[in-house]
């Protein structure tokens, strides 16, 4: 909405507000203007490990349901390690293949097995909002603009991600502020959206502190489903035996 100054016979001077569309992007023109308001390219490619502690609350009508924290490290380009604050059990990947261990009680021993999965997701993770976005055709993964959504007033563009492993997100950039307002990992079905917020900054760059979804269940009772992001720590010394099946 633009308001301007128009001059009458009269004298009289109106204020007409005039709707003036938005402008048509690209791709990488909305993921430029990102990295540029969570802090830059620079700061955001001199991370090279991170750890954060996530906190997953599942409720329905307003009742916690489930709640579950875990410890999670992060080192570039692909490795990945969970450590499940109830359970005591960790996962770890390299991004080729990946184990599961089980601390052992009264002990610093760990025991390992391979694990079926094998989590391949871009550098740093946190939902995909950071490393993914840089240089990201030269990792294999392609962006595509697709068209402007509106929710809760936020007039959004939408950028479709498809990764090298074949499977594609879209997300939701504010076009006011720049940041992301959300993600879609399943947009051909049925609706899987997840609001993205709280950014605070860490060091020189903005980090989102929370997801949300809600999802309506058949019996018309909603489910929410939040993660909280705490104790968010940049650049670690984290070796990359860390991220291997050998005792800690």
């Amino acid at each position: 909405m633009e308001t301007r100054l128009v001059s009458v016979s009269s004298g009289v001077i109106l204020l007409l507000a005039v709707t003036v569309p938005l402008k048509a992007q690209t791709a990488e023109e909305i993921i430029d203007r990102y990295i540029e308001a969570i802090g830059g390219r620079q700061a955001v490619a001199s991370i090279e490990t991170m750890k954060y502690v996530r906190t997953v609350l599942n409720t329905q009508d307003g009742t916690t349901i489930q709640q579950s924290r875990r410890t999670i490290y992060t080192k570039r380009p692909y490795f990945y390690r969970t450590e499940d604050a109830d359970t005591r059990r960790i996962y770890i990947s390299d991004g080729m293949s990946a184990w599961s261990g089980r601390a052992v009680a009264d002990s610093d021993s760990i025991i390992w097995r391979e694990a079926s999965f094998v989590l391949r997701s871009p550098d740093l993770d946190l939902d995909r909002l950071f490393g993914a976005f840089i240089d990201f055709a030269r990792k294999g993964y392609r962006a595509e603009y697709a068209g402007m959504s509106e929710r809760e007033g936020a007039q959004l563009h939408i950028v479709t991600v498809t990764w090298k492993e074949g499977h594609h997100w879209d997300f939701y950039f504010d076009s006011s502020t720049g940041l992301c307002y959300g993600f879609n990992p399943n947009p051909n079905g049925p609706e899987g959206f997840t609001r993205v917020d709280h950014y605070r900054r860490i060091g020189d760059v903005l980090v989102p502190h929370r997801n949300i979804s809600i999802d309506t269940l058949p019996d018309a009772d909603t489910r929410q489903h939040e993660r909280i992001y705490s104790s968010i720590e940049f650049n670690l010394a984290l070796d990359e035996s860390f991220f291997l099946p050998a005792k800690r």
